[in-house]
Parts: structure tokens; sequence; C-alpha cells
């Protein structure tokens, strides 16, 4: 026969070791995903890492593109649909303001075949500025539609400022300057050390 009192017994233990079982594979599982500070920093820095790593920045190749667009073009206002892309509506509008001047609008079909050569590009990433040192080509017409007496392939060169602003994820010109650049051997001083332009 069945002592009911070991049998009492036997379930108590038995629950009780139930008990102290769920409760070590609840720690268990609870340690898995509980994690040091120490770990806690280490996670935190390498996600800063990867969205400094995966962050965009302005590249030689995208300033490039610009300038080949921008300096290339058969006639005034030809290229306005390469370059429009590149720019802020600002720019745009400003650089269409600028072409339809009569100054400029006077060489429209005497200043044809312009090229983009090359160019020296220096690119500020912190401010998103860039200095470009640009060469390109372009033909002088005495008459317009007509070759004879042209000034053909003539090299050309501007330095510009080109500023750029992070639009949708995509960085476009927001401002073109020409700008002077001048070497120190060829700079001329004044009493007070200061720089005058020769």
């Amino acid at each position: 026969m069945v002592n009911q009192n070991l049998v009492k017994i036997a379930k108590r233990v038995g629950v009780g070791l139930l008990v102290i079982l769920a409760v070590l594979v609840g720690m268990g599982i609870g340690s898995i995903g509980k994690v040091s500070p120490k770990d806690a920093s280490e996670i935190v820095k390498q996600e800063k890492e990867k969205t400094k790593s995966s962050e965009i920045h302005l590249t030689q190749k995208d300033v490039r593109d610009f300038l080949i667009s921008y300096y290339t073009k058969k006639d005034l206002e030809e290229n306005r649909p390469r370059y429009k892309s590149f720019m802020t509506d600002g720019l745009y509008n400003s650089v269409i303001a600028e072409e339809n001047k009569p100054v400029n609008q006077a060489y429209k079909g005497f200043v044809v075949d312009q090229v983009f050569e090359s160019a020296n590009i220096y690119i500020d990433a912190t401010t998103d500025e860039v200095l470009a040192e640009v060469k390109y080509s372009n033909s002088v017409l005495q008459e317009k539609g007509s070759n004879k007496n042209a000034l053909k392939n003539q090299i050309n060169t501007a330095t510009i400022r080109l500023s750029y602003n992070k639009v949708n994820g995509k960085f476009l010109v927001n401002d073109i300057k020409p700008i002077v650049l001048s070497d120190a051997d060829t700079a001329s001083y004044n009493s007070e050390d200061e720089p005058v332009s020769s």
C-alpha cells in the first residue's frame, strides 16, 4: 500500500524542484538579454561608427560631374537641362538670370563648342565648400554660324568657389563665386606686412 504522507512529500519536493528549475531558467534567459554597462557603451560606440560611416560625404566625382555639365555646352543656355539637377532652385534661377543679361546674350552664337577639359578640386568636408580650378576650351567665331577666321579650341581657366547644401540626401550646389588665387611669391607686401595685390 502506498503511504499517503510519502506521496504528499514527493509531490511537494517535485513542485519545489520545478519552481527552482523555472526560476533558474528564467534567470538564464534574463541574463542573455541583459548587457553590462561596459558592453552597452561598446554597442553605442559601434552604432555611432556605423552611422558615421554610412553618412554621405561630398566627393571629387560629385564635383567633377557638376563641372562637366556646367562647363560643356554648344552655346549659351544649351546645357541648362544637364546642370539643373546639380543645383538648388535658387542658384538655378540666379544662373538663368545671369545668362539672360544683355552682356551675355551679346556673345550667344559667337562663343561656341565649349568643352570641360580638367579641374583641380579641393573639398572642405566640414563646410561642404569646394575650390576648383577649371580648364575648358571653346571656339570664338567672327561671324555667327561661320567657322571662317574662327579661333578654335581656345584654352581658358576659371577658379571658382562652390558652396554645397545637402538636400534629401544629395549634395546640390547652392552658390558659385569666381575667385582669384595668387601665389605668395607673386604678392607684394607693404610696410605693415599686409599683402597687396600686384
